[in-house]
């Protein structure tokens, strides 16, 4: 194969890689509340602090059947790490943005789990909504 060829190969292969990861998810029926869903790792703003989503994050990972593994909980920084019965390693990692908004990321496996990701998500939200 000739070398031109493979330029305009080589271009979408790049394309599709980078574009492939990145997707936002609908929260809600409305479709107004939407999380993304980048390279496998499932983030979200919430009106949190940080003590309070870490509480509930470690709550939520006992409840879907993880091991909690380990923790480091500062006051305005968390990071959870568990292991899934298959072995996959799950990270919870939050950064308080301000004094109203904290980010949430949740990350499963190398390549991510969505629908693991998101059923955490709903149970450390239900876990601050109580």
């Amino acid at each position: 194969m000739r070398p031109s060829r493979l330029i305009p190969l080589f271009a979408a292969l790049v394309l599709a890689l980078v574009a492939g990861g990145c997707r936002t998810v609908p929260l809600d029926g409305s479709g107004q509340t939407r999380a993304a869903y980048n390279y496998g790792e499932f983030t979200m703003v919430m009106h949190r602090t940080a003590p309070v989503l870490a509480a509930a994050a470690e709550r939520a990972l006992a409840e879907s059947d993880l091991f909690v593994v380990g923790k480091d909980v500062q006051n305005y920084a968390a990071k959870l790490k568990a292991r899934t019965r298959d072995d996959r390693r799950v990270t919870v990692q939050i950064e308080e943005i301000n004094s109203r908004e904290t980010l949430l990321h949740i990350k499963v496996g190398l390549r991510g789990d969505l629908a693991l990701s998101r059923a955490i998500y709903e149970r450390i939200e239900q876990g601050v909504s109580q």
